[in-house]
C-alpha cells in the first residue's frame, strides 16, 4: 500500500475534464466531494493486477492537491461503493497547507 500526496500551482480550473482528459485516466466511480470547504473530486483508477487506486482531488489557496492511496483492495462496485472516502478526508483535514 502507498500514500502520495502530490500539490502543484492551480492549471485549469477543476472540472472533470481538466482533471482526467490530459493524462487519459481511467476513472471509476467519480464523485464531486465538499473537501476543506472546496469542491473536489473523488474517484478510483485500476492499477496493476492486484491493486486499485483511489483519488482525492481540489484545488486551496491556489494549490492544486490531489492525494493518492494504493492497495489491494476490491475496487468500488453495490457491495463496496466508494469505502475509502471518508479516510481520504480525515487525511486531506490532517494536512497543513499553510506555513
Amino acid at each position: 500500500m502507498g500514500l502520495f500526496i502530490q500539490m502543484t500551482e492551480p492549471g485549469q480550473p477543476i472540472t472533470l475534464d481538466s482533471i482526467f482528459h490530459p493524462f487519459k485516466v481511467t476513472a471509476l466511480d467519480v464523485r464531486e466531494i465538499q473537501v476543506r470547504g472546496q469542491v473536489g473530486f473523488s474517484y478510483w483508477t485500476p492499477a496493476a493486477a492486484m491493486s486499485n487506486s483511489a483519488v482525492l482531488f481540489w484545488r486551496e489557496d491556489d494549490v492544486d492537491i490531489q492525494i493518492t492511496l494504493n492497495g489491494n483492495w476490491p475496487g468500488p462496485d453495490e457491495s463496496h461503493p466508494h469505502e475509502l472516502d471518508d479516510l481520504l478526508l480525515k487525511i486531506a483535514g490532517s494536512m497543513q497547507t499553510k506555513p
